[in-house]
């Protein structure tokens, strides 16, 4: 399905199942784009920031790897025999 870029205003091709709220991007001009409505179809430009955390789940929780390295080698004095 192609569609009109809110942004540039060039149809770029994008799936047929999107969701309400679903982030997509403009293969033209890489504009951020949200899924307003579904039916009709409603895109909106949104700016998304490097700090934006969109997969959570593959996010690794450093502190907790920390705790256990100290508690397994909490009797190592840096140096071994």
């Amino acid at each position: 399905m192609k569609e009109k870029c809110p942004v540039c205003g060039e149809l770029f091709s994008i799936g047929e199942d999107l969701d309400k709220g679903e982030l997509i991007y403009c293969t033209e001009c890489y504009a951020d784009l949200k899924v307003i409505e579904t039916k009709p179809l409603r895109l909106k430009e949104v700016e998304i920031s490097d700090d934006d955390d969109f997969d959570s789940e593959d996010e690794v929780d450093d502190d907790d790897d920390d705790s256990k390295l100290d508690d397994e080698n909490s009797d190592y004095m840096g140096y071994e025999d």
